[in-house]
């Protein structure tokens, strides 16, 4: 398995637009894509061939216009502020996030009016404000959700050593009330259960439960066969993920962003652009690297390639002409096609409580399901620290310790220093107050 990474194509997510090459055809039936001309055949296979393999491509040197660069939404607000600069950062994020796109957040402003007025944005691409007026964001949009939950809190005993067993025993039980808080008791470990033990549960549970149903390496997908679909266990998957952010615990960040914008949205379109060569397998990874450094296909092994093509819905005989057609199919086969079920056994799962609907804003929703999109910083952990308004020589020599600390120290390190004083390692989303 390890000599098998080292050969595996690899496009990082830090070269994001490295995506397959647009257009990218919709496959048909088997799986095939939609003919494209011979030249477009040649162009991607020389791009994908540069990039994998020889690492010598450049955007700038490229012969054709590449794939668009998916911009971050830091990125998208920055390029508003600079078509529009007399305004606000904070209108302009937040016009970002009801109208989506960078696209139709600076159309609809030019084309309800012409001006250079400093109000344009606020006044007529954001609904009017009123005196309750607050931003779009996500503490706000999860902080609505609660109103759902009920404040009694169910009693939930777990044994550290089955905690996996005991959460799902639970959580298939037909009385299971997604409304419910629970208060969380680990057996022969007593604690006071007033948020953080419910963090750790959960944060402990939803890793197990990635190690269990999922694979990948830097990214994973749901296991897929025929025993996860008949049980319906990711739609409980999903449902156990709802609980835990509305309760103050963490998300599930193991997901690509292409899988976590096909759970967002549902739009196999408009995820397939954000589609990588790291979204597959690490079998298909080594496959498509064989092919594509190939300089004959008859070379390769002719009982994988039948696996493999056979797998795709491919009936036809890959050739030197037509294999980069049938890379593209590979790839989409791998990715959505073969996946899908449970992906969508996923998204039902997310969408209890409403969750799902308030996915519509998915750049706000992306940090709780795709790793390293915000990088912790000593600061944001500060900001959760309440001190007493009173100290000693000592406690104040002890608090600066502390802070400098914070300051200083690393992301691994502030993810488990509040591990220990949360009970999971990333900052609360909304409601969960100051650490004392």
């Amino acid at each position: 398995m390890n000599v098998c990474t080292q050969d595996v194509v690899k496009i990082s997510s830090e070269n994001s637009w490295k995506t397959l090459p647009e257009p990218i055809a919709r496959p048909v039936a088997n799986s095939e894509l939609l003919t494209q001309s011979n030249d477009s055949e040649k162009f991607f296979f020389t791009w994908y061939v540069d990039v994998t393999v020889t690492g010598k491509h450049s955007r700038a040197n490229s012969p054709v216009r590449g794939p668009s660069h998916v911009l971050s939404q830091p990125e998208q607000i920055n390029q508003l502020i600079e078509m529009f600069p007399d305004s606000t950062r904070e209108d302009i994020s937040t016009s970002l996030a009801v109208h989506g796109t960078v696209a139709r957040a600076g159309s609809t402003t030019l084309t309800n009016d012409k001006d250079d007025s400093n109000s344009d944005l606020a006044e007529l691409v954001l609904p009017p404000r009123d005196s309750d007026y607050k931003p779009v964001s996500l503490s706000g949009l999860l902080e609505d959700l609660t109103d759902i939950i009920s404040n009694d809190r169910e009693k939930l005993k777990v044994d550290e050593e089955d905690l996996l067993n005991d959460a799902m025993a639970y959580y298939k039980d037909e009385t299971f009330d997604p409304k419910k808080k629970l208060r969380i008791i680990y057996i022969e470990q007593p604690a006071a259960d007033t948020g953080g033990v419910t963090r750790h549960f959960f944060n402990q549970l939803l890793h197990l439960l990635s190690v269990e149903f999922f694979y990948g390496d830097d990214y994973k997908i749901p296991i897929y066969n025929s025993r996860v679909v008949a049980s319906g266990m990711m739609t409980l998957v999903g449902k156990i993920i709802v609980h835990s952010i509305l309760q103050g615990g963490p998300g599930l960040t193991i997901f690509s962003p292409f899988v976590y914008h096909y759970l967002a949205t549902g739009n196999v379109d408009e995820a397939i652009q954000r589609m990588t060569i790291n979204d597959c397998s690490l079998r298909i990874k080594s496959y498509i690297n064989m092919v594509a450094e190939g300089v004959d296909v008859a070379t390769l092994d002719l009982d994988e390639t039948t696996d493999i093509l056979s797998e795709c819905g491919l009936t036809f005989t890959l050739t030197n002409e037509n294999k980069m057609r049938v890379i593209q199919s590979i790839i989409i086969h791998d990715v959505i096609g073969r996946p899908k079920i449970v992906l969508d056994q996923l998204r039902d799962g997310l969408a209890t409580l409403g969750f799902g609907t308030k996915m519509k804003f998915p750049d706000l929703f992306q940090q709780l399901f795709v790793p390293g999109e915000a990088e912790m910083k000593g600061a944001h952990v500060i900001t959760l620290h309440n001190f007493p308004p009173s100290l000693s020589k000592e406690e104040t020599t002890t608090k600066g310790y502390l802070l400098e600390f914070l300051q200083k120290t690393e992301a691994k390190m502030l993810q488990e220093f509040l591990v220990f004083t949360t009970g999971a390692p990333c900052l609360p989303n909304f409601g969960y107050g100051k650490i004392n």
